[in-house]
């Protein structure tokens, strides 16, 4: 996803370049090409999101198994030809099915904090074709 987010980020800032320096009215072909440039992430981003949100949520009773802290450090372009190191922080928490399968998702900082290992509760996610699992949600059961 980082990667993802990159080169989009690299892509508008080239195309933000490229069209301040382009004269529509003198090369309207430039133009036209640049600005699809910058529309195609979104569009991808636009109807990846839709996909997603028309999959059935599905749910499975399961353990809180192993909780993490992940730091990650990227390299990240500054758009005028440098690079920055940026650091993110991941919350991830493996949950065991109950057909014991294991699914680590990165979650939100409040989730992470409000759940210990061994909570068993109701894991709430969408599937795709590909058999990718996209976390929703987790209802802890008391």
């Amino acid at each position: 996803m980082k990667n993802k987010i990159a080169i989009i980020c690299v892509a508008v800032i080239l195309s933000i370049v490229l069209i301040a320096s382009v004269n529509p009215i003198e090369d309207p072909l430039v133009f036209t090409f640049v600005a699809v440039i910058i529309a195609i992430p979104f569009v991808i981003i636009i109807l990846k999101n839709k996909k997603l949100s028309r999959l059935p949520e599905l749910t499975i009773k399961a353990t809180v198994v192993y909780k993490e802290i992940v730091k990650e450090n990227n390299t990240v372009p500054d758009g005028s030809g440098g690079y920055y190191e940026s650091e993110e922080t991941h919350y991830r928490i493996t949950f065991e099915t109950e057909h014991h399968i294991q699914w680590s998702f990165n979650v939100s900082l409040e989730l992470f904090n409000a759940v210990i290992e061994s909570d068993t509760g109701i894991v709430t996610y969408k599937e795709s074709k590909q058999q990718k699992i996209y976390f929703v949600s987790f209802q802890r059961q008391t």
